[in-house]
Parts: C-alpha cells; sequence; structure tokens
C-alpha cells in the first residue's frame, strides 16, 4: 500500500494508539455483523429482538467506535447463528531497519499491516 509522506507521519504516530485500534475491531465486528444480517435477510429491529435489546442500542452497538462488553458481543454472534473464536494475540515483530529508524511492523491475523507495503 502507498502512503503519502504525510499520512505515513500520521498513521505511523497513532498505529498502536488503543483508541485507533478499538475503533479498528469495532468496524471489523460491524462489517461482518452487517454482512451476516444481510445472509440471513435480518434487520437492526429482528436483530435487536433476538438479542433482547432495542433497536437504537443495537444500531450504536454496530457503529464504528463502538466498545461492547465481551457479553455483548456474544449474543451478537449467537443472534448472528455464529460462534465466537478466541482472539489471536501475535507478537510485533520487527522489520529490517530501512534507514529511517522506524522498523517495526504489527502483524494482524498472519498478514503484516502498516508501514511500507
Amino acid at each position: 500500500m502507498h502512503m503519502s509522506p504525510w499520512f505515513k507521519a500520521h498513521y505511523d504516530r497513532i498505529k498502536n494508539d488503543p483508541d485507533y485500534l478499538v475503533a479498528e475491531l469495532s468496524l471489523e465486528i460491524s462489517e461482518r455483523a452487517y454482512m451476516r444480517m444481510e445472509e440471513l435477510g435480518l434487520t437492526q429491529a429482528e436483530l435487536a429482538t433476538r438479542m433482547g435489546l432495542s433497536q437504537p442500542y443495537v444500531a450504536k452497538l454496530l457503529s464504528v467506535g463502538s466498545n461492547m462488553t465481551l457479553m455483548t458481543l456474544v449474543k451478537l454472534a449467537q443472534a448472528l447463528e455464529m460462534k465466537v473464536e478466541f482472539p489471536q494475540f501475535t507478537p510485533i515483530v520487527p522489520e529490517p531497519e530501512n534507514g529511517n529508524g522506524r522498523g517495526v511492523k504489527r502483524v494482524r491475523r498472519g498478514r503484516k499491516v502498516g508501514v511500507g507495503g
């Protein structure tokens, strides 16, 4: 992935920030939930009924940046006829120095994400 120098500098500053990482995970959960809802033909209201929650609360849960509890994540998965698998904790792997003093990439689900690319 090509990044402009400005974007790369900004990304390097935030890529390990907990707020950024939560937003990234939240976006992925929301995308997967909406894809599954489409597969099952579910509306937010129907999903809310399956979860025992209100539709506005489900809308809030599925918005980017939502920091749901593990219990809510499990209820969401069950309502979508899915399961939650144990999260992967992967070590940060040093990358060979490229001359600019920046040499670390995050590893996520077996692929490198971040610097360069």
